[in-house]
């Protein structure tokens, strides 16, 4: 059952019990009763008003804001979010908001392995030849691991962050993917269904808050981010250019490990590239900054949106927040 038809029936379970409660209250004359079942008639009515705004916003204004913010990204040169929108209209849900997200956000993780990838192939190589060491008459004569420790180091350190950057992205996706299949389909029928009955109605307003927030506003307000926003898509593209097996450092190199004679001939063809790594290296750097926006202040930002809507909307529809931060603060 599609949650709109659900949503729907809790409503008018609502105005069911509602004008039972009035037909009561005329019968035996209960003034009190009366004039409260007057005040819930205006909260069935904002109940019909929520389901309304839910359904024009998932029938118009995902796609208005998918669209639009696909119009910036082509103005703007974001190559990532362009091809993102246009896998995601090819979809039966059309171009949404978290549609285009996930799109994009599984783009971004595609170059992040790219980066791992080159990372790690470079690592292999170098961080092999840092633990030659020769000696002649108890003297150490050649030492890589003095030269080389600093870039194995490094190496480590880029290959650990993009694990916590693919980690955080994938939060990211997971969290659109409870926002797309939990928050209309499970939470807003159970806000609306606290809302019916005053004793819950703080609760269930915060609830019906929370379902709208991140089945709109969050997915919205990260695409539209990503819009305004730079892209990673010019450094993704030289990246997937450079992770090509052709193109890898060393990718040709075949050292013989057989050897003494071999091992110095392949350490010293390692030093004599170290420029053109520190080149590869510093690229891969700024590569990762970027994707460190991507990955932590994009979602960081679209989420201080969401909870402020939801802070605000939350009193429109009838949460007491005060109450439930003091009960917070009780349990704690």
């Amino acid at each position: 059952m599609a949650w709109e038809a659900i949503a729907i029936a809790v409503g008018r379970v609502a105005l069911l019990i509602t004008i039972l409660l009035d037909m009561l209250s005329r019968a035996f004359g209960l003034q009190s009763v009366g004039m409260w079942v007057k005040s819930e008639y205006s909260q069935v009515a904002a109940t019909f008003l929520i389901i309304a705004f839910a359904v024009v916003m998932q029938n118009v204004g995902r796609l208005a804001v998918g669209e639009i913010a696909t119009q910036v990204a082509q103005f703007s040169g974001n190559v990532d979010l362009t091809n993102a929108y246009t896998y995601a209209a090819s979809l039966p849900t059309g171009g949404t908001p978290t549609a285009i997200a996930k799109a994009y956000i599984e783009a971004v993780v595609e170059c992040e392995r790219n980066v791992y990838l080159i990372v790690y192939w470079i690592n292999v190589y170098v961080e092999t030849f840092s633990k030659v060491s020769f000696d002649v008459a108890h003297l150490e004569v050649l030492g890589a691991g003095i030269a080389l420790t600093g870039w194995v180091t490094l190496f480590h350190y880029i290959l650990n962050n993009i694990v916590y950057l693919v980690l955080y992205h994938y939060i990211q996706y997971n969290l659109l993917n409870l926002s797309e299949y939990t928050m209309l389909q499970v939470f807003l029928p159970i806000g609306l269904a606290l809302r019916a009955f005053a004793p819950t109605r703080g609760a269930g307003g915060l609830v019906t808050a929370f379902a709208i927030g991140f089945a709109f506003v969050f997915p919205m307000t990260y695409v539209i981010i990503v819009a305004l926003m730079p892209s990673a898509g010019s450094v993704c593209t030289q990246v997937k250019v450079q992770a090509q097996p052709t193109n890898l450092p060393f990718g040709n190199e075949d050292p013989c490990f057989n050897n003494a004679g071999g091992i110095i001939e392949g350490y010293f063809k390692l030093a004599t590239k170290l420029g053109l790594l520190a080149g590869i290296v510093d690229n891969l750097k700024s590569t990762v900054n970027i994707l460190f926006r991507q990955a932590i202040f994009y979602p960081l930002a679209a989420l201080i949106v969401t909870f402020t809507f939801i802070r605000q909307t939350g009193s429109l529809f009838g949460a007491d927040l005060a109450e439930i931060g003091r009960g917070l603060i009780k349990i704690l």
